[in-house]
């Protein structure tokens, strides 16, 4: 039998990331596999022009089956110009060898000059962000720029994909306008994880705790919402856990100020299930905008394989999980949003624990990447 190497493109390196994503999971079930061998992760890596790394590769041998490739890139040319990325492709015809099946995955558009190669088994674009709404910046132009250069990218990637999969219902509408097959994998949860915890003691007044875990990011995260909010419930309290990213903003300035916020920097993946165990409600205040509107958060299923009942808004990817003392979205509007916190509160059947806890487990990240994994061997 053949060894497999499986070549992952992500946004950022394997352990910048102060969060586990879908990708890191991606990789870790890939790794488990019998015929793995390698995992080669690929990530840009910004610079100024002047910065004599642009267009040179970085290796990095994380441990004996990760090998980490940072791409010096700026303004993300180097990462949507092919022209760049001959130094890429290059490399990977090096590493190639012959009796091992290669296998491409893109988990972020980028670097679409290696899905031209023939050396693969198979190329997969797993979709799980609105890509061309994110990392945007103050000006126009720019902006505009860079969502055609994404764009591109991502076309000339979903056109040479052998599988496509997304993440939630909104980008697989997206992607099935672009290509006839595109199947839906939403994220899911170590469930086992969340069901032997020590509780962390992080209740300092006592009060019914909302709770949210997961990145600080002003672009998705509705602060304006959460201050108008812990402004009129003083008898409640909120409890952040997550790195800030960029600039922040008066919103969420205002928030850290309130006696009844406490905001804790991201701590190692394996305390999050402690951490979801002190909340009573999980809550997901995401803004309404077009890059939410593709967004199926990591902490969904984590809120629920904890037990707790969810409140959120600006996802419509998780419409169908609205469901009586397990998940209410409601409008980014502070009355209807106390009013469902309240309703879930009230939620504390030992029924509609049961519930939450049966819609997780059958979320299990090992499930939903033997699907895929399944469907790209053709054995699904």
């Amino acid at each position: 039998m053949f060894k497999t190497i499986h070549v992952i493109v992500a946004p950022s390196s394997y352990l910048e990331d102060p969060l586990k994503y879908r990708r890191h999971r991606l990789a870790e079930y890939l790794l488990s596999q019998d015929t793995a061998q390698e995992i080669i992760w690929i990530s840009p890596e910004t610079h100024s022009f002047f910065n004599s790394n642009l267009n040179i590769l970085k290796e990095i041998k994380l441990n004996c089956d990760i090998l980490q490739i940072k791409i010096g890139d700026y303004k993300s040319l180097v990462r949507n110009i092919e022209w760049f990325q001959n130094s890429l492709i290059h490399f990977i015809h090096e590493k190639h060898e012959e009796q091992v099946n290669y296998y491409l995955w893109y988990t972020y558009p980028a670097f679409s000059a290696l899905s031209q190669l023939k050396i693969w088994k198979s190329v997969i674009y797993d979709c799980s962000d609105m890509w061309v709404e994110a990392e945007k910046t103050n000006h126009f132009l720019q902006n505009f720029i860079k969502r055609q250069l994404i764009r591109r990218t991502e076309r000339r990637i979903v056109s040479s994909a052998n599988y496509c999969f997304a993440s939630s219902l909104t980008l697989q509408n997206r992607l099935l306008y672009k290509r006839i097959s595109t199947t839906l994998i939403e994220n899911g949860v170590d469930y086992s994880k969340f069901q032997v915890v020590d509780k962390i003691d992080i209740n300092f007044n006592k009060k019914p705790t909302l709770g949210f875990v997961g990145g600080l990011k002003p672009w998705k995260i509705d602060f304006d919402l959460l201050v108008k909010v812990f402004k009129v419930k003083h008898d409640w309290q909120l409890v952040l856990v997550g790195s800030t990213y960029g600039q922040m903003g008066q919103a969420y300035q205002k928030l850290q100020k309130l006696d009844n916020v406490k905001i804790i920097p991201t701590v190692p993946y394996d305390e999050i299930p402690s951490m979801v165990a002190t909340f009573d409600i999980g809550i997901l205040p995401y803004i309404e905008n077009n890059y939410n509107e593709g967004v199926f958060p990591l902490k969904f299923f984590e809120y629920l394989a904890g037990g707790l009942p969810i409140v959120g808004c600006g996802l419509p990817s998780t419409n169908n999980y609205i469901e009586d003392g397990v998940y209410e979205h409601v409008k980014s509007e502070t009355e209807l949003f106390i009013a469902a916190c309240e309703r879930a509160l009230n939620s504390k059947s030992e029924e509609n624990k049961s519930r939450r806890l049966a819609l997780a487990k059958q979320a299990d990240w090992v499930k939903k990447f033997e699907k895929m994994w399944g469907i790209v061997n053709g054995s699904k």
